[in-house]
């Protein structure tokens, strides 16, 4: 689409206006694709569910050898969980990023959603139990 724009020459004789026949104007400038992102995000997401397992097996222990087994369980499958929300979190930030390495996203998706998608499952399944006999 051309355009056709007015100048005003100032340095011309009488300080006329000209019209100029820009072929170029008014188009649309080429979409220029911007670099991704370096990997950043999803290397953390990936990472924050195996932090979040031994970081809970060493928690979970430290409680077993002091009160009762089924209070280190929980204190090890606690602190897991919560890694794993936060590693589901840096999934969600490397993708609004558009990040390179997008595999290791999906991967870190994955990996970050079995765990609570497991634990609040078992949960409804007890609260479930919970209501039908009281």
């Amino acid at each position: 689409m051309a355009l056709v724009t007015c100048q005003y020459n100032a340095c011309s004789r009488q300080g006329r206006r000209r019209f100029v026949f820009d072929p170029g104007a008014g188009r649309p400038e080429d979409p220029v694709r911007p670099e991704p992102r370096r990997a950043c995000w999803n290397l953390i997401s990936l990472a924050t569910p195996f932090v979040g397992f031994f970081a809970g097996g060493a928690g979970g222990n430290g409680v077993i050898w002091d009160g009762h087994p089924m209070e280190g369980i929980f204190c090890g499958v606690l602190t897991w969980g919560i890694c794993c929300g936060l590693g589901l979190v840096a999934a969600i930030v490397a993708t609004i990023r558009a990040e390179r390495w997008w595999g290791v996203t999906a991967a870190a998706i994955v990996l970050n959603g079995i765990l609570p998608v497991i634990l609040l499952c078992a949960g409804c399944s007890e609260l479930m139990t919970w209501g039908r006999y009281g």
